[in-house]
This record gives structure tokens, sequence and C-alpha cells, in this order.
């Protein structure tokens, strides 16, 4: 997995898509339920300093999936049913940090109030992948970690 500043670093262009479509703006975030059932919830995830992050209340299920499995996707919205501004995809591994300084970086970063309840996770990054509609059909490009 890498940080957010590592793919910025190796795929400029891509990562300043991704800071558009995801930073401040609502997003889906999947994970695994312990079932094994895929579950959705609605984020705002925030980039700041080197890395992706999302906050979440303490008894929010994304929490305790992500206890059980890491692992996570992250989509943005399109803006329109024709997929105008395009779609941005990021998974990899979620981990929840309670650093107090680094929770400030977030919190300062952030574009809403941040309740001190909420617990932080950081999104380190896996793959990304950005589709854009054109006239000829969905254009990829995606990026992926090297390291694991």
């Amino acid at each position: 997995m890498s940080t957010w500043k590592e793919f910025e670093e190796m795929a400029e262009s891509l990562a300043k898509l991704g800071r558009e479509r995801l930073d401040g703006q609502i997003c889906y975030l999947a994970t695994t339920q312990p079932s094994g059932a895929p579950r959705v919830h609605p984020v705002t995830p925030i980039i700041g300093g080197d890395d992706l992050y999302v906050f979440m209340e303490p008894t929010s299920p994304k929490r305790k999936d992500l206890h059980g499995d890491k692992r996570y996707a992250l989509h943005s919205t399109v803006r329109t049913n024709a997929g105008e501004g395009g779609e941005f995809l990021v998974d990899g591994t979620a981990i929840e940090t309670d650093d107090t300084d680094e929770r400030q970086l977030v919190v300062q970063a952030s574009n809403y109030d941040i309740e001190e309840r909420y617990v932080l996770f950081r999104l380190d990054v896996g793959r990304v992948v950005y589709t854009e509609y054109e006239d000829t059909g969905p254009q990829h490009e995606s990026w992926r970690s090297l390291t694991k």
C-alpha cells in the first residue's frame, strides 16, 4: 500500500483528478460485513498532509467492518447521469488512528465540522481507477501501488 502523497508523486495528473473528485466531497465507502456481505456507506473523505482519511461515528457499522476486514473501496459520485466529471475509485486498506497530531492536521484540512467523538481512519492506497465518459465510450486510467 502507498500513502496518498506517494501516489501523488508517482501519478501527479491522476492524483489531481482524485483530489478534485474525493476531497471534501460526498463519496461512497464499501466495506465487508462480518458475514462477508458488502456494505456501502456515504462518507466525506479528506486529503490532509500525506494521506487520505475519513471520519466516522464510533458506533458506525463501517468501523466494525473495517476492524474485521481492513479492505475498503472508495468511490466518487458522478455529477450527472451522463457521467459528467468522471468517476474515481480508490481501494486499499484502512487503519484507525488515534494520533492527536495527525487528527489535528486532518481537522484543519476538513471543509466541515468534526465532532470530538468521531474516530479517524487513514486510507492507504492500493489501486486507483479513473473513468471518464466520452462520445467514443468510457476511457480508463489506472494506477497500482508497487508495495503490499
